[in-house]
């Protein structure tokens, strides 16, 4: 498997999740992937922060 260029953090209740590389690399390809397909996303993504909140 190639070397993924992306670190991926997750956070759950404030706690940190600690994720093997091989679910990094399935969260890069899936959520880089999904927002390809976007208008006005720059070609060069530095970072980029996703926030699920549960509705009351």
């Amino acid at each position: 498997m190639k070397e993924n260029k992306y670190s991926v953090e997750l956070k759950i209740n404030g706690e940190d999740i600690r994720l093997k590389s091989f679910v990094q690399n399935f969260y890069t390809s899936t959520i880089l992937g999904s927002i390809s397909a976007l208008k006005d996303i720059p070609p060069d993504i530095e970072s980029l922060t996703i926030k699920i909140i549960k509705a009351s």
